[in-house]
């Protein structure tokens, strides 16, 4: 059977979460993940052209797209069950896992004060710091080598820098959302107008120079809040129309993004400075876009990653190599700090995967790859339980956070945080323990920002949640 239909085989989990959403139910982070996966593991090959795969014994193996097909449907239909679990016993627990029910009970229960616009511009400017840093100051040209440079060095401030570029982001998002929820109150006043368009226009030109990955996540993410607080007015027009809507956005800003990181090649060879401008940066490329410089198809086809997920869990058919452990130990230890833990592995779970799978460059692992490198067969129950015990983890942590420091502004952020590794299709398991570390740290700051903003937030005198 071709890879085209076992694809749309492969959809059939999918079509549980498309009658969720027409039905106007709620969606929880189970039902998150298998939209996710299933974009890149079925519509991307549905979409695609299969001779944009990279690797030769993927490309026509029969027997290969099988294995495929087998351990994805696997991971599907687990994670199916799940998500029919959460929603027949606990679709009414005011909790991450129940995600989209969690933000509606949030965002009926307290009400933003003027001053969380400035709260919310403040944070677009620490991103802001981080993103013309990493350019001006360490001769950084893009997000990819800022993602490089902060696996490199592993320093405390390195790992800020990551969690800022990839938690507080979605947490902007949020809460530039409900502030516009909120606009009779807070837009009103015309400073507060000034910094809502500035944070707006600085999050669309920080996604611009950031990554694809953090653009879709962050689609995703408005989506899920968008929905959560309108769902009983959604429908199946209503859904078209932002499918289509994304479409819209792919078709513009990619080939942007990938201008952009062409542009950036072609200054730092043509530059003798080490530092990369973002002026100097756009310019060439927007003059390489008017001499017609830029072929955007050989960018697309050279650099795009749609089809990495795939083929790299294809590719692991081939591989002998089998973990049984050895991966999530060393992943478990890469991100502990060495001050702790001297004996820490020296690479993580992606080194080892790139070591025995051959590959010498990035491998797009994923936590189903991590899985199924550990143990052939039983990789998709692997990659599950893993998932289960990341967010399980996550949550203590926010309950820990939130008894030491109390504040609901809080529990938005530690949302964001919970729902990258059901966003986030490519992330390995050496992001766990760097995670937990960035999270906390980076909650220690947000609450010694608010703790100075008085009535920031007030509750709803009326907390009727719309079910």
């Amino acid at each position: 059977m071709g890879i085209k239909i076992l694809s749309v085989i492969s959809l059939l989990p999918f079509l549980f979460i498309i009658k969720k959403v027409v039905k106007r139910m709620d969606l929880n982070v189970y039902d998150i993940l298998l939209t996710l996966y299933t974009i890149y593991m079925c519509i991307i090959p549905i979409l695609g052209n299969t001779e944009d795969i990279m690797y030769p014994n993927v490309k026509n193996n029969t027997e290969i797209h099988l294995y495929v097909f087998i351990v994805y449907n696997a991971f599907a239909y687990i994670l199916l069950f799940l998500s029919l679990y959460q929603m027949k016993y606990k679709n009414k627990e005011i909790s991450f896992f129940n995600t989209t029910y969690f933000i509606r009970y949030w965002i009926n229960k307290y009400k933003p004060s003027n001053k969380c616009m400035l709260f919310t511009t403040i944070l677009c400017v620490m991103l802001a710091y981080i993103l013309f840093y990493n350019r001006y100051d360490t001769g950084l040209g893009s997000m990819d080598d800022i993602r490089d440079s902060i696996a490199e060095q592993k320093t405390s401030f390195s790992i800020l820098l990551n969690c800022f570029g990839s938690f507080i982001r979605l947490y902007i998002v949020f809460l530039l959302y409900i502030i516009y929820f909120n606009r009779d109150i807070i837009l009103i006043n015309r400073i507060n107008k000034i910094q809502f368009y500035f944070s707006i226009i600085f999050l669309i030109f920080f996604h611009i120079q950031a990554t694809r990955t953090f653009m879709l996540e962050s689609c995703c993410y408005f989506f899920l809040i968008y929905y959560a607080n309108n769902k009983n007015e959604f429908t199946l027009i209503k859904l078209i129309k932002w499918i289509a809507g994304g479409m819209v956005i792919v078709a513009l800003m990619f080939p942007i993004v990938s201008a952009l990181r062409y542009g950036q090649k072609i200054f730092k060879l043509n530059s003798e400075e080490n530092k990369v401008s973002i002026i100097d940066l756009t310019k060439t490329t927007v003059e390489l876009f008017l001499e017609g410089d830029i072929d955007f198809s050989s960018i697309d086809n050279k650099d795009s990653r749609s089809w990495y997920i795939y083929q790299i869990i294809g590719h692991s058919y081939t591989c002998p190599y089998e973990g049984n452990g050895e991966l999530l130990w060393n992943a478990f230890t890469y991100g502990i700090p060495s001050i702790i833990y001297s004996n820490k592995s020296k690479q993580g779970s992606q080194g080892i995967i790139e070591k025995k799978t051959g590959i010498n460059t990035d491998v797009a692992d994923s936590f189903l790859l991590c899985g199924i490198m550990e143990n052939r067969f039983l990789g998709p129950v692997i990659a599950v339980i893993i998932f289960i015990l990341v967010f399980i983890c996550y949550i203590y942590v926010s309950r820990f956070t939130n008894h030491l420091f109390v504040h609901p502004l809080l529990e938005p952020y530690f949302l964001g945080c919970f729902i990258i590794p059901a966003l986030r299709v490519e992330l390995s398991w050496d992001y766990i323990i760097l995670s937990i570390i960035s999270i906390f740290i980076t909650s220690i700051i947000i609450y010694m920002i608010v703790r100075h903003f008085k009535k920031i937030y007030s509750m709803n005198k009326y907390n009727s949640l719309i079910v």
